[in-house]
């Protein structure tokens, strides 16, 4: 609840353990009451027919709408991280979210104009950022290597370690890049250029990394910013019910 996480919901209610208590719960509500509530807590407009025909997550949908659509007044710096949702990486905040329903989703996301996304590997592939690009959109984003249409020198190369492989079609630049151990990443990106970038890393060392590494690295923050901010309010429990669960995490 909140900022206070406890291991069960009767347990803001304890007060036998003095050093683990939390008497505002206590003093402000009780406790059967408010399991009772949690209990038998409903989303759904019963005046629509045939909802779940419509949507998956008709139950909850109304919320998402409703915030997609209040938030709408802000306006977010050029750089946006995404994946379900879109976040500014500036400050972490978030400004547009869907539910992922599994499969292909049939309504079409608007195009951010004049913006750079940073995209996860899950939904980058070569076409989208050309697509993008044609909406005076710009993105980065690491690529699954068995995505169509990726250059093979790119992927069939070896490289040792802080090598690096580059290859440019047009708008369209492709690198991969090889940091110590770890699997050899690709990255496609419409804003990028070639050469290096001068940064220092978490020892305060000065480091030579790819520019499209490091722009991604830059663009990507929204999400761990995002992350870390909604973490302290993560409301996990065990329910059968997954549209209560949603829409008091949304809450």
């Amino acid at each position: 609840m909140g900022l206070v996480k406890k291991a069960s919901i009767k347990l803001y209610w304890d007060i036998i353990q003095p050093c683990a208590s939390t008497p505002w719960f206590v003093t402000h509500f009780n406790r059967d009451r408010f399991q009772l509530l949690l209990k038998f807590i409903h989303f759904t407009d019963i005046s629509i027919p045939n909802q779940q025909q419509l949507n998956k997550t008709y139950k909850v949908q109304y919320l998402v709408e409703h915030f997609n659509k209040k938030i709408l007044y802000y306006y977010p710096q050029r750089d946006i991280s995404m994946d379900e949702s879109m976040i500014d990486s500036t400050i972490g905040c978030l400004f547009q979210f869907e539910i992922y329903k599994g499969g292909k989703d049939p309504d079409e996301a608007a195009v951010a104009q004049a913006y750079n996304l940073g995209i996860d590997n899950c939904y980058t592939f070569p076409q989208l950022l050309l697509d993008l690009y044609l909406h005076q959109t710009t993105a980065i984003g690491t690529v699954r290597v068995n995505r169509k249409g990726l250059p093979e020198i790119c992927l069939k190369t070896k490289l040792k370690n802080k090598e690096v492989c580059g290859y440019r079609k047009c708008t369209l630049f492709c690198v991969a890049y090889q940091d110590g151990k770890k699997k050899q990443p690709v990255l496609l990106s419409t804003v990028a250029k070639a050469g290096f970038t001068e940064l220092r890393n978490r020892r305060g060392n000065l480091v030579m990394k790819p520019n499209a590494v490091a722009f991604y690295d830059r663009t990507m923050v929204g999400l761990d910013l995002g992350d870390a901010q909604l973490y302290v309010y993560l409301s996990e429990r065990k329910t059968i019910k997954w549209n209560a669960k949603v829409a008091i995490f949304f809450i």
